[in-house]
């Protein structure tokens, strides 16, 4: 009763009310739809990454982008990678379709020297079950960093890989685990 006597010289806090309810069951409803967590079948938990392919124009990328790619799945821990002589509920394969060095800074005074470049790695990734069937898949993942110029631009490649690397692995690990 003291409760609702205190409502009661509250005008406001009443008219209030009806609001607040439909905002929750506004939010409640908006997020049927979503769900956290992967959006792969619960079965999928052993998989198995070959050597990726390379179709881009940088020769042996290859090594160290799977290596990176299957570092991430570990630490992730949503899947358990395994060797290719060892069963796998799926097969997950990345081809390399662009790595890209683009200059992005320049040194004051020097005519347009390049200083600062931009590594764009783009790839595509299926995830195949043990009969072949896609069960997931993306046609573009990408990972990229600015580096600056060290040496030459081999040099630079080179010292800018390991961080492209990581975001193209964390990229296409968040596309396999995550859904909303």
């Amino acid at each position: 009763m003291i409760i609702r006597a205190s409502f009661k010289h509250c005008g406001w806090l009443r008219a209030l009310a009806p609001l607040v309810a439909l905002a929750l069951v506004g939010l409640a409803t908006g997020c049927v739809g979503y769900r956290l967590g992967s959006a792969l079948p619960g079965n999928i938990r052993r998989i198995h990454v070959p050597m990726f392919e390379n179709r881009s124009q940088e020769p042996l990328i290859e090594a160290d982008l799977t290596r990176e790619v299957i570092n991430a799945l570990q630490r992730d821990a949503t899947f358990q990678v395994v060797r290719p002589d060892q069963p796998a509920d799926g097969t997950l394969k990345v081809v390399i379709q662009q790595f890209v060095l683009a200059p992005v800074g320049y040194q004051s005074g020097s005519h347009g020297r390049a200083d600062t470049y931009r590594l764009t790695i783009v790839a595509s990734f299926t995830l195949t079950d043990p009969s072949g069937k896609i069960v997931a898949q993306h046609p573009r993942v990408h990972g990229d960093t600015i580096a600056p110029l060290v040496g030459d631009l081999t040099s630079s490649k080179l010292a800018a890989l390991p961080a492209a690397a990581q975001e193209l692995a964390r990229d296409i690990v968040d596309k396999l685990t995550e859904t909303w």
